[in-house]
């Protein structure tokens, strides 16, 4: 629709000029009438270098557009597939350990961690970059796979599952910043149709790939994931790296007294570390977890648990004291990760 869209738009504009050209040359006809319509050279001049700079544009936008949709093409298709592939084989992977039990948990405990940590990864993605912080969401999703992948028994299954899901929360944050990023409004237009067609073609592709290598093996199911991870991690590094905005890397301190008189210095790795708001995202990272644990056993348990009512209460209580460290404490943690180092390479008097 987009497409069909901009090409009746250009169409109409060209129309439009063309007769505006005709117009104009029925009013300059009779005047000059042997003399053909020409404009002078002047303003051929200054017209040349904008056409010249419309057309790079044009052919720089549809090169970045090309290049980063090739980039975060696999990272999204791995989103998709992961949850798709193991919701279809899950009861089959619980059957072979043995604890039926625990196969709900292998999807809760995926989704747990890829809730969870959205946050954390969106803070990461501004104060170090977007493409190191998918590289690195891409890391944990491959160290996850892997866990799972080999596996002996249930618990570690479930391990690796969460640390997947800690990934998939970072792919799932940085592809979404990394498109709001966009030039311009009908970039993020076409980008975002690309987007929810290669979530279709994920979530179609999903439960047939699952069904396939359950046939042959559970283990493929997050099998599957190491080389397509591998790729996006080498597509991403050769078509992002420099491209996309970057993190934080200087600071300007002051070279006197005056305000007006400052040096940039770059700032040093473990000032960026604590510019991530750590106790904000414990805090929410913690009574995300109880919160959800609660209404998964309420589901299927009863409502008026122990466990689940102190899920509840401590959750609440943790969500509480989330609002109220943003509300309140928010400047003060970036001045504590600030401070020790504008005194440290401020001029002595």
């Amino acid at each position: 629709m987009i497409i069909t869209y901009r090409y009746i738009k250009k169409q109409i504009d060209k129309k439009k000029q063309e007769k505006a050209a005709q117009v104009q040359g029925e009013q300059v006809s009779p005047t000059v009438p042997d003399e053909p319509l020409r404009q002078p050279s002047s303003q051929i001049v200054e017209a040349s270098p904008a056409l010249t700079q419309a057309k790079s544009d044009d052919g720089t936008s549809l090169k970045w557009k090309i290049m980063l949709m090739a980039a975060l093409a696999m990272p999204v298709f791995l989103e998709t597939l992961d949850y798709t592939v193991v919701a279809t084989a899950q009861v089959h992977i619980a059957s072979i350990f043995n604890r039926l039990d625990l196969q709900s948990y292998i999807g809760t405990v995926y989704l747990l961690t890829s809730t969870v940590f959205l946050p954390l990864f969106a803070s990461f993605a501004d104060v170090f970059g977007r493409h190191w912080t998918l590289q690195i969401s891409l890391l944990f999703f491959i160290v996850g796979s892997a866990i799972s992948t080999g596996s002996m028994n249930m618990p570690t299954m479930l391990a690796g599952r969460g640390v997947a899901g800690i990934g998939a929360a970072g792919l799932l944050a940085v592809v979404r910043i990394i498109l709001t990023d966009s030039r311009s409004l009908d970039d993020n237009n076409w980008q975002q149709s690309i987007m929810f067609l290669l979530y279709t073609i994920g979530y179609c592709l999903g439960p047939f790939i699952g069904g396939e290598l359950v046939t042959v093996s559970f283990r493929w199911v997050f099998a599957i994931n190491l080389p397509c991870a591998a790729l996006a991690m080498v597509l991403a590094f050769f078509l992002l790296r420099g491209r996309v905005k970057g993190g934080q890397t200087v600071q300007q301190l002051p070279l006197s007294s005056d305000d007006s008189l400052v040096r940039p210095v770059k700032i040093p790795f473990f000032s960026k570390v604590l510019e991530i708001d750590w106790v904000g995202g414990a805090l929410f990272m913690a009574g995300g977890i109880l919160i959800l644990l609660a209404l998964n056993w309420g589901s299927t348990e009863e409502w008026d648990t122990a466990k689940v009512i102190a899920c509840f209460v401590v959750g609440g209580v943790l969500f509480t004291g989330f609002i109220f460290w943003e509300h309140h404490i928010d400047d003060v943690w970036v001045i504590l990760a600030i401070q020790p180092f504008v005194a440290l390479y401020t001029p002595s008097p």
